[in-house]
């Protein structure tokens, strides 16, 4: 558990696996939040803290003396606070016969029962099949010194920020709250509706253009549009990725293409993810690229405007758990090309996800996961970047590519699980 100070949290894609988890099999969901969490790690003992006492007080018998009070616990605003109490934590789950997924360190899967938890800092979601294995594991982890609460009966509503409501068997993820405050922020509670996120034209840095003229952050605007984006709201990412390009040095033209954004949140405040889980379908995935989309909207001189974009989903059970869209680092030379890093790309999602999966299967006895994952199939729609990818062989034409791109050939193939398709 050595090394930098960094916060141990459970990625969103292992979050929205596990509730598909739970919707498609009935299993329940129940919170629990940490008390004062960062107060209940024990300092380290070859790292011990200090902490100096209020100006003119000093405890009876040491008036006059230098004093300082030795941490035995951390403190919120320390730096490792956050990595202490996952190692706080870690100890204790481990006690009870948790054990931390290889794929995400932040699932804690049980050795014996179908229990799983997720851990994002000081709040849980524990799920099961079985409401009172939920009830007994946590008074257990109660019983062993730590300070949480666990939420009423039910499934979980809200988790950082996210409300989850259960619609028969299916799931909605919605973020209503952060909608309207982004609305508000950007002045538009009674601004006109707009139909997409984007107008047809990419937006460019724009070199010339009038000055940012705005009475709002511009980075602060993106910061939420980008927790949107990423966790319930797949629809405006390519939006929100092309306009957060420009936090540096936005100009008026790239706030106009923010609050373009906000006016389609106005007309749809009330959406979010519906996962209507089919578990006859596997962890399929559907890539794309644009082949230097930026060229004619930036200058031509500027290397940046023959890169392409990459945008990709992964779904599992028909539902997404995984999406992205963006500026790729390096320039192809053909559209060949650009698909084949889109689908390099993606492929650096799919590959870890699987693993996920089959080792949720095999440690939760979930039969059903691991039948569904043995093939997945990788969608493309480009027939030169299918060649290159079922046909592996080098020439003139590709080897630029390299080993940064090709690194996901050895996996392909039927007998291996995974096929590459055209659509």
């Amino acid at each position: 558990m050595d090394g930098n100070a960094y916060a141990p949290l459970v990625g969103w894609p292992s979050v929205r696996t596990a509730m598909l988890l739970a919707s498609s099999h009935g299993w329940k969901s129940r919170q629990v939040d940490f008390t004062l969490a960062f107060c209940q790690s024990p300092q380290p003992a070859d790292k011990p803290l200090y902490m100096e006492l209020p100006q003119y007080y000093r405890p009876k018998g040491m008036e006059g003396v230098d004093v300082v009070l030795k941490m035995n616990k951390s403190i919120y605003g320390q730096q490792d606070s956050p990595k202490l109490f996952y190692e706080h934590l870690y100890k204790g789950m481990d006690k009870l016969g948790f054990v931390a997924s290889k794929s995400d360190p932040c699932l804690f899967i049980h050795k014996e029962h179908q229990l799983m938890v997720l851990n994002y800092c000081d709040n849980q979601i524990w799920l099961s099949p079985d409401n009172s294995l939920i009830e007994k594991y946590v008074g257990k982890l109660k019983g062993l010194g730590y300070a949480l609460t666990l939420e009423d009966d039910g499934d979980i509503f809200g988790f950082l920020g996210i409300n989850f409501a259960r619609v028969g068997s299916n799931i909605v993820l919605t973020q209503e709250g952060l909608i309207a405050k982004v609305i508000s922020y950007l002045g538009l509670e009674d601004g006109t509706v707009k139909p997409t996120p984007a107008a047809t034209d990419p937006v460019g840095s724009d070199k010339d253009g009038d000055p940012f003229s705005e009475d709002w952050n511009y980075s602060a605007a993106i910061g939420m549009l980008l927790y949107l984006s990423t966790n319930t709201r797949p629809d405006i990412t390519f939006a929100v990725s092309q306009a957060a390009r420009f936090s540096h040095q936005p100009k008026q033209s790239h706030a106009m293409a923010v609050k373009r954004i906000g006016r389609y949140l106005l007309g749809t405040r009330d959406k979010g993810l519906i996962f209507k889980p089919d578990t006859a379908q596997g962890l399929d995935c559907y890539v794309d690229a644009d082949f230097a989309g930026l060229y004619g909207y930036e200058d031509e001189q500027d290397p940046v405007s023959v890169k392409s974009h990459t945008g990709f989903v992964l779904t599992l059970f028909g539902c997404p758990v995984v999406w992205s869209s963006k500026l790729q680092t390096d320039i192809t030379l053909s559209s060949t090309a650009a698909e084949y890093v889109a689908f390099s790309m993606s492929m650096r999602e799919l590959l870890p996800m699987r693993v996920l999966l089959l080792e949720l299967g095999d440690r939760l006895k979930l039969d059903f996961l691991s039948t569904s994952c043995v093939k997945s199939t990788v969608f493309e729609d480009n027939q030169g970047c299918l060649a290159l990818v079922n046909v592996p062989r080098m020439s003139p034409r590709n080897k630029y590519l390299a080993l940064k791109y090709h690194f996901f050939r050895s996996h392909i193939g039927k007998e291996k699980g995974i096929v590459a398709q055209y659509i």
